[in-house]
């Protein structure tokens, strides 16, 4: 094993995209430099890469959409989840105030339960 590795050159995106060199513009460093950042976070390492600055362009502006997009999703299904708890908690208190009321009016069990299960129901 350690033969091997003395035999190779060192490897890294950075060689293998050219931006070593100082031909390379400040932008297009950049530009890679964020391209990998968000492509990590994407989990998209090792899958096919861009390889001009159109692509990773497009590319981190498709990840960047599609992370708005999951985000307003799952904020949504949050709000959803929420607002079931808040209408069960409404339904409760409300069902706790028709007892108290029919109770204090001393209505007699029967018509009490019926119009429990008319509520729930």
């Amino acid at each position: 094993l350690g033969w091997s590795l003395q035999d190779t050159e060192p490897s890294s995106w950075v060689l293998e995209q050219g931006l070593s060199s100082s031909r390379t513009s400040f932008v297009a460093q950049y530009g890679a430099s964020m391209f990998y950042a968000l492509s990590i976070v994407a989990t998209m390492y090792g899958d096919v890469g861009a390889t001009n600055d159109v692509e990773r362009a497009f590319t981190m502006g498709t990840m960047l959409l599609s992370s708005v997009v999951f985000a307003m999703v799952v904020s949504r299904i949050t709000q959803l989840v929420l607002s079931f708890g808040e209408h069960r908690a409404e339904f409760r208190r409300r069902l706790k105030q028709a007892r108290m009321f029919l109770k204090r009016h001393s209505v007699n069990m029967e018509l009490q339960t019926r119009i429990r299960l008319y509520i729930e129901n």
